[in-house]
């Protein structure tokens, strides 16, 4: 019997000793952080320079794959982290940190103008400047397109600007890191709707060859309660938030109630503290189990004073000479799953009760406006999102294409990124007379590695390094940004307790060729591996 034992404190990934195999003993298999992310983002490779301390190559094996390092370091789901089988030790490597700190101690690599192909100058239109379109613009600018961005709003980036808080994301991050596309030369013209100022026809008639519609979801959906629409200060959140992120939103003193489960429910509550709300409420007609918005944002929430109503639904808005007052509420209990997988809340008789409110915030949900669809003749569903093919993100009309919040309804940062990369994929097809549905390579997944063919070494505990906030007491009074990042030094000691774990995998024991080789332990310049043969 053969083993091989990898010491993961260690092994770095290099894979020098599936190249020097002479039996294909090893063969190459993404790590589970990678195979989780929906970019397919080379998590090793940078956090493999930071914990050699070359920054600058890990920004640059960032941005190879993401455009974005600064947006998707401080506001990505982090996927990746949830397979991080450093987790089953004791946590996962705080991989989202480790990229925003890859972007700021990074001196370099991160300068320079990007250049794009050159090739290819047919004109390609894109609707809509949030993640999927920006990816979108940026893939295609750099295969050498002539790209241009149509925003509806005054300032470029979408809901990364006018949905995300301040305090979450910085908006010189945004502004930076759309400068980068810029200078790939993508047009964008702001205050210009497609649908309304140009339509899918006249951009066409204007020499574009494909449009891409990234529009997002930008409507707030309706709480269908008695009240909804009678009574000043009752906001949805979509509209509640591009005013506060707009500079756009007065101070409010008094009582809040926040209705939602979602990010922007907890994006509304943090935001009316800092606007001067004395009292915020958050109310979900389930449970935390059940709760879509970010773990670590809900915990951030209460931190700052937010109180979370769970199980408790709203059935009409109280006002008072034209103004709300307060929120009739009945409690509930879960029964059974329903369409959305999740079990479905059923009121509880006779446990109505009402809550005082001076403004009241409508967060359940978000579809995009339908003004753009009219007169197009453009495929819908329910809820007015775009119909796509699945492979290729093509609409019913030839050379239209659309990604993003407009098809699949409000997502991820992340997830939009990776839609706009597959719509930019098929963009380019489609301009290179390509099949659209050819060409397209599965991403690889991790396999499973038994227990009897490859061995890890003992990795001792060793918690997450501390990521620095700013103080609860000085974080409520403004929009300051609240999480700082890890230093230096701490980003160093997090990317080295990185396994490099799951790249590779040993296919078949039998073929090794045990003492009589040992070329894989010979090669290794970490001495990661060694081989015992036994019987």
């Amino acid at each position: 019997m053969r083993k091989i034992i990898i010491d993961q404190e260690k092994c770095v990934g290099c894979g020098d000793c599936a190249l020097i195999c002479p039996v294909s003993v090893y063969t190459y298999s993404p790590p589970p952080c990678q195979t989780a992310c929906p970019i397919n983002t080379d998590v090793l490779s940078y956090i493999s320079s930071i914990s050699q301390e070359k920054f600058d190559d890990a920004l640059a094996s960032i941005r190879q794959i993401n455009p974005f390092p600064g947006i998707t370091g401080h506001v990505c789901t982090q996927p990746c982290e949830k397979e991080c089988l450093r987790g089953e030790i004791d946590e996962p490597v705080a991989i989202r940190a480790l990229k925003r700190a890859a972007t700021e101690y990074a001196q370099g690599s991160q300068h320079g103008k990007p250049v794009s192909m050159r090739g290819r100058g047919e004109k390609v239109a894109i609707a809509g400047s949030g993640p999927a379109g920006l990816i979108a613009a940026h893939d295609l600018a750099w295969l050498g397109y002539k790209v241009t961005i149509f925003e509806s709003l005054p300032v470029a980036g979408g809901m990364l600007v006018v949905g995300i808080p301040e305090y979450r994301l910085p908006r010189k991050i945004i502004r930076a890191e759309i400068g980068q596309i810029e200078e790939l030369g993508v047009q964008i013209r702001l205050n210009t709707k497609v649908g309304k100022d140009v339509t899918i026809d006249a951009l066409f008639e204007q020499g574009y060859k494909a449009i891409l519609l990234a529009v997002g979801a930008h409507e707030s959906l309706k709480l269908e309660i008695p009240g909804e629409d009678q009574f000043d200060r009752v906001l949805d959140a979509v509209s509640f938030l591009r005013k506060v992120n707009l500079g756009n939103m007065d101070r409010i003193h008094g009582k809040a109630i926040v209705v939602g489960g979602g990010n922007s429910a907890i994006d509304s509550a943090r935001s009316l503290l800092r606007l001067g709300c004395k009292e915020v409420n958050i109310i979900y007609r389930r449970t935390i189990k059940e709760m879509p918005a970010i773990e670590s944002e809900v915990m951030e929430a209460e931190r700052e004073g937010v109180k979370i109503n769970y199980l408790v639904a709203p059935t009409r808005v109280l006002g008072k000479n034209g103004r709300v007052v307060g929120l009739q509420c009945i409690r509930t209990e879960l029964g059974e799953p329903d369409n959305s997988g999740r079990a479905k809340p059923i009121p509880v008789k006779g446990s109505e009760f009402s809550m005082e409110a001076d403004i009241l915030i409508s967060a359940i949900g978000q579809k995009p406006a339908p003004l753009f669809q009219q007169g197009s003749n453009l495929a819908v569903s329910t809820g007015d999102l775009i119909v796509v093919d699945s492979e290729t993100l093509a609409t019913n009309l030839p050379g239209v294409f659309a990604a993003g919040d407009a098809v699949t309804g409000p997502a991820s940062v992340i997830g939009a990124l990776a839609a706009g990369r597959r719509a930019a994929v098929s963009v380019s097809e489609y301009l290179g007379g390509k099949g659209l549905k050819q060409n397209r390579g599965k991403m690889m997944k991790a396999k499973a590695v038994s227990e009897d063919e490859i061995w890890w070494g003992t990795v001792p505990k060793s918690g997450r390094q501390k990521i620095r906030q700013v103080s609860i007491a000085e974080r409520c009074v403004n929009f300051g940004e609240v999480e700082l990042g890890l230093t230096g030094a701490s980003a160093i000691g997090e990317a080295r307790r990185c396994l490099g774990c799951g790249i590779f995998v040993h296919m078949d024991v039998r073929s090794c060729l045990g003492e009589t080789c040992k070329l894989c332990a010979d090669t290794c310049w970490k001495y990661a591996i060694s081989i015992e043969t036994k019987g």
